[in-house]
């Protein structure tokens, strides 16, 4: 058999499918930010950088945990489905969660157990696809000080993410300070810092 015939073909099979499979992802969330439900996770930053992962800020959200009365058993790292709803200001609220993916017309998003405590009822602690939010490397760590300064002073301050969910899967948009972005933000606080 003559192996050299067959190596350009294979050649050009494992190309098309390195061109593929990022383009695929691309197009997904593409797909997701143009035609998937806005929701608004209540939020505040934290820890701004991971040297191996790059530079961003942790979100640590508000909508978590849930309290289940229920005999299934939840098993960290299991995948979930948190069934979403709003509240009257518009934040997302946990209004349950399901080990089998729910219908359409119930809002959910795809998640991970981090951890099920067993008492009397049954807490689950949450982790979503979207807890890492990332900027330019210049702007991270000037971010989680910002917000935390502003939180410090002002406890009135929202930080909230913007979700976009399709059918259960996420891509965050935007992290918001009071209806505004998060690097609009710090790019007018640094102008003002550089001015002083």
């Amino acid at each position: 058999m003559n192996y050299s015939k067959l190596i350009f073909p294979l050649f050009i099979v494992v190309a098309l499918i390195q061109l593929f499979v990022p383009t695929k992802m691309i197009l997904d969330r593409e797909g997701i930010l143009a035609n998937g439900k806005e929701y608004k996770f209540k939020t505040a930053p934290i820890d701004p950088t991971d040297p191996f992962r790059g530079k961003y800020i942790t979100l640590n959200f508000s909508e978590r945990s849930i309290s289940l009365d229920t005999t299934e058993t939840w098993k960290s790292d299991e995948t979930i489905y948190v069934h979403l709803t709003e509240d009257q200001e518009g934040f997302a609220k946990i209004q349950g969660i399901s080990k089998k993916k729910p219908s359409k017309e119930i809002g959910f998003v795809k998640a991970k157990v981090k951890y099920a405590r067993r008492y009397a009822d049954q807490n689950v602690e949450i982790t979503y696809p979207f807890e890492r939010y990332y900027m330019e490397e210049s702007k991270a760590y000037d971010a989680e000080r910002f917000t935390r300064r502003r939180i410090q002073t002002d406890s009135n301050q929202v930080v909230y993410a913007v979700v976009r969910i399709l059918d259960g899967e996420s891509v965050l948009q935007d992290v918001m300070v009071n209806g505004k972005k998060i690097e609009t933000l710090v790019k007018e606080q640094q102008e003002n810092d550089s001015d002083e």
